[in-house]
């Protein structure tokens, strides 16, 4: 089987099998085009702390060992309230009031296979949750792979009321993102990581539940020009944990820490650039962060259209056809 290729969110270069990426969980409402998703477009958030790995030859991520732990927690937060499994729907049947959220995972009509839901109705999807014969048999969602796998494939939906959510990601070359943070935003990375220790190392104590809010978490520490209250909320959750038990006693702290500088980086990255997951979205301030991505970009380019032309000349025994529909490739026989 060859080798599925796909293209990095921030800069548009190709991503290939063994490139680094930085995965970006999303959740979106139904769009034509849901991987190209910018400006100010109100259907898309991010819906979990970022990850890391390689991209792999079947067009999935492999994870690196840092962020088993931010992924394991995301798919815990799924499993408590996904109502195909059958405890979770019991427990809802009897409360007298759901507010709360309703994951789902359809099979096919025909087969017991999980079905991609992405480009159904919300009509259909908002039936298929009503009929449970549709609901893909399981007892939770029991590894990342399969996890993963799901949000790849667009498997996982969330019915909020009348109200549907699709679930993906987006995928962001690592080389492509370190140079962006290195050139645009190094002090902010450090000042914000400070921050982040700071927080998680905070005294406990009975009032720092009430006193460490989204704001404390969203505004003051992660630098968010508008605070994603979705995601804000969840993570609130496992900060005030690690707060309480002790964040030197926590063995993943570096990973969620690392997780949520990466989270308000990328937020700023793309509030800057006018192209962003809603709602850290405003008008950039200047031309610089898009000159910044585009020379960083343009240097990429430059550099593996040299490499090209000098190993696809005619000393090394290449026509000059051939030379010339290579010329402008982003990989070569030269990887």
């Amino acid at each position: 089987m060859g080798a599925f290729s796909t293209t990095c969110h921030l800069s548009s270069l190709e991503i290939l099998l063994g490139d680094e990426v930085v995965l970006i969980p999303i959740k979106y409402s139904h769009l034509t085009e849901t991987y190209l998703i910018y400006g100010s477009n109100d259907s898309c958030t991010i819906a979990w702390l970022p990850m890391f790995g390689t991209y792999n030859d079947f067009g999935n991520i492999n994870l690196n060992k840092e962020s088993e732990c931010v992924c394991s927690s995301f798919r815990a937060n799924i499993n408590k309230d996904l109502m195909n499994i059958e405890s979770v729907r019991e427990k809802k049947s009897k409360a007298k009031f759901n507010f709360g959220d309703n994951f789902y995972l359809f099979k096919r009509e025909s087969f017991d296979e999980v079905e991609g839901c992405e480009f159904s109705s919300d009509v259909d999807l908002i039936k298929r949750s009503k009929d449970e014969s549709r609901y893909y048999k399981t007892d939770g969602i029991e590894n990342n792979q399969d996890f993963l796998s799901y949000l790849q494939n667009g498997a996982l939906i969330e019915l909020s009321s009348r109200c549907v959510s699709r679930f993906g990601y987006h995928m962001i070359r690592k080389d492509i993102y370190d140079a962006m943070i290195n050139k645009m935003y190094a002090d902010k990375s450090k000042r914000v990581s400070s921050k982040i220790s700071d927080l998680l190392n905070t005294e406990w104590s009975e009032e720092i539940y009430f006193e460490i809010g989204a704001d404390k978490l969203g505004s003051k520490t992660l630098e968010f020009f508008n605070s994603d209250d979705y995601l804000t909320n969840k993570i609130l959750y496992i900060v005030r944990l690690i707060i309480k038990a002790g964040a030197s006693s926590m063995v993943n702290t570096n990973d969620i820490s690392n997780a949520m500088l990466t989270w308000s980086l990328i937020c700023g990255v793309y509030r800057d650039l006018g192209k962003s997951f809603y709602p850290n979205v405003r008008k950039h301030r200047d031309m610089k962060p898009i000159y910044t991505l585009n020379s960083i970009v343009n240097d990429h380019i430059d550099t593996r259209r040299k490499a090209n032309i000098e190993y696809w000349s005619e000393e090394n025994g290449y026509s000059a056809d051939e030379a010339g529909r290579s010329e402008w490739d982003d990989r070569s026989k030269l990887d």
